[in-house]
């Protein structure tokens, strides 16, 4: 018989897995919303139009988020969070989208439920914890998710 040797980061991608999957099954989103999967299959993502601050973030988040989840598309994410935050005040700066403004205020609360999972991807960042930050990218993606539903883009 013979043994694979485990390695530390197939240990942790196991655990950012199971982290991500309990954190999908516990969000409020309905089951089949983009986003709700199982993760992606590296480079599959939906195209989408957003208006100004919002597509720019889009555009950073999307293909980190339709990586394939592990220590990569981690590093990728933790690389790019401090621009993620820059990225999300913009958004949180401009003026409220025209499809938004039936609800300014639940807008206004998803942008900053949406800085709040940023920052909490930078600190699992810093604290080097893989299944930590996985997790937190998924809390990132699902109230980017949640604050998008206000323009109308649910899936």
């Amino acid at each position: 018989m013979t043994h694979k040797r485990v390695q530390a980061t197939d240990v942790g991608n196991l655990i950012g897995y199971i982290i991500a999957g309990a954190v999908m099954l516990t969000s409020s989103t309905p089951a089949g919303a983009h986003g709700a999967e199982q993760p992606p299959a590296a480079n599959e993502h939906h195209q989408h139009e957003f208006p100004g601050a919002i597509q720019q973030f889009h555009q950073l988040l999307a293909p980190l988020w339709h990586s394939q989840p592990g220590r990569d598309r981690v590093d990728a994410a933790c690389n790019r969070a401090t621009q993620l935050h820059t990225l999300a005040q913009n958004i949180a700066s401009a003026t409220v989208p025209e499809r938004a403004q039936r609800d300014t205020a639940g807008w206004n609360k998803a942008v900053e439920d949406m800085i709040v999972s940023i920052d909490r991807l930078s600190r699992a960042c810093g604290e080097k914890g893989v299944a930590d930050a996985e997790a937190a990218l998924v809390a990132a993606q699902r109230a980017f998710h949640d604050m998008v539903a206000y323009l109308g883009h649910g899936h």
